[in-house]
């Protein structure tokens, strides 16, 4: 049975308990030596509602979903964010503060549906460094993704700087995520992408291999791959390129799984880019 929970008030404890391999028992928010730490089970959400000043990190356990739901009430939170299991996300961002960087840990999730109006502020997450790792948690499509409920096609702008710490998962299940300048610090792991991620200009750095595992992915305005014929970009059969106008200069090798054709587009093409694969020597 899905429960939802909206806190008005946390509860002072003189320990706080952090679970990060296993689902926690009780739906609560504990403040305790500057340490926000919300526990959310499985089927439950619990929205977020007061200003986090005076918090020095935030710490998220337990298999359900914790929104910082805290509209036009603004904080001064200026702490690190670890998301342990579940998912997080927040709504104007530039009202939770200035986190100093945000860690999702694997099987964990951050929700960027609810995020909107980047450009316009300074203070939000474009700042914010991401380290990720990890396939997300159940029923997401990544570490970082979009899930329903932000209206319009585009969530523009997002963040400036994602590093992976391990192997990791990004995508959009709603609409599409418009990396537009993001540089992407591989740290030489696998990112796999299902579907939906424009990317914008910005550049992948430390570069490993990079899995188009299914949907539409959009590689325009100068973006730049880096390294050499030793990292892959791999096509799966469910995957495409759903728009191209990639003009720099790329070494690294494609896989392709299927027909050229059905990825949208001949990527053989693929401004001189060695092709494996099917029809491919």
């Amino acid at each position: 049975m899905k429960r939802m929970l909206t806190v008005l008030a946390v509860v002072i404890s003189a320990a706080v308990v952090q679970v990060a391999t296993a689902d926690v028992a009780e739906t609560k928010s504990t403040l305790s030596g500057g340490v926000l730490t919300l526990d959310v089970k499985s089927g439950d959400t619990l929205n977020y509602t007061q200003p986090i000043n005076d918090v020095t990190a935030i710490v998220k356990n337990g298999d359900g979903k914790a929104y910082l739901k805290l509209g036009d009430t603004l904080s001064t939170f200026s702490g690190t964010v670890t998301v342990n299991a579940g998912i997080v996300g927040a709504d104007t961002p530039k009202n939770w503060g200035k986190p100093s960087r945000v860690d999702v840990k694997s099987g964990a999730s951050f929700d960027l549906a609810l995020a909107n109006g980047m450009t316009a502020n300074p203070e939000n997450l474009r700042q914010v460094p991401f380290y990720i790792a990890g396939p997300g948690a159940s029923g997401t499509v990544g570490a970082l993704f979009r899930g329903a409920g932000l209206g319009g096609n585009v969530c523009e702008h997002l963040v400036e700087k994602i590093t992976l710490s391990g192997d990791a998962a990004v995508g959009s299940s709603s609409g599409r995520i418009a990396c537009n300048g993001t540089v992407w610090d591989l740290q030489q792991h696998t990112l796999t992408v299902n579907g939906g991620i424009y990317f914008e200009g910005g550049s992948f750095s430390n570069p490993g291999h990079v899995i188009l595992e299914k949907g539409g992915a959009y590689f325009d305005y100068g973006f730049k791959f880096n390294g050499s014929a030793a990292n892959t970009l791999t096509f799966k059969n469910t995957a495409f390129i759903e728009h191209w106008s990639y003009s720099g200069t790329c070494n690294w090798t494609v896989n392709v799984e299927g027909s050229d054709q059905q990825h949208g587009q001949d990527v053989s093409a693929l401004h001189g880019m060695p092709v494996k694969g099917e029809g491919h020597a």
